[in-house]
């Protein structure tokens, strides 16, 4: 996570946590999230991770938010996907060994919810670890 220089491979989560990591100094979706050395990311790791944090929003919403997660949880038998919105209906995400990172549309694909991860401030909405704090301590 720490290598600023990494260029890949990656798979969809690992793309995401080292976003995160670069970004914000987070570890967000890996097992573990106390060091960068040892963090591995997996899809079922960032669905558990933004349901514990109320940080999930509708698709549609994250969409339309520069940066936000949009998520597939893993299924019996079948993989998860994480992609980062690009703010207007497509995404940037890591495709595959053979085609890399790519930029696509979310036009006809399924996923379950997006991610705003606590702590990093959106364009048009803030969502902080506080904020987050408070709700889950009203539930």
């Amino acid at each position: 996570m720490n290598d600023t220089n990494w260029q890949g491979p990656w798979d969809c989560a690992e793309l995401a946590s080292w976003l995160v990591y670069q970004t914000s100094g987070l570890l967000y979706g890996t097992r573990t999230r106390e060091d960068n050395r040892f963090a591995d990311a997996f899809t079922g790791y960032w669905a558990a991770q933004a349901q514990w944090d109320n940080a999930t929003v509708d698709v549609e919403d994250a969409a339309q938010i520069l940066g936000a997660f949009i998520l597939r949880k893993p299924r019996p038998g079948k993989r998860g996907h994480i992609v980062i919105s690009h703010g207007e209906g497509g995404t940037l995400e890591a495709h595959s060994r053979k085609r890399g990172v790519v930029l696509e549309s979310l036009a006809g694909r399924c996923f379950d919810f997006g991610i705003l991860v606590p702590g990093i401030a959106y364009a048009g909405v803030t969502r902080v670890c506080e904020e987050l704090e408070m709700l889950r301590d009203a539930s």
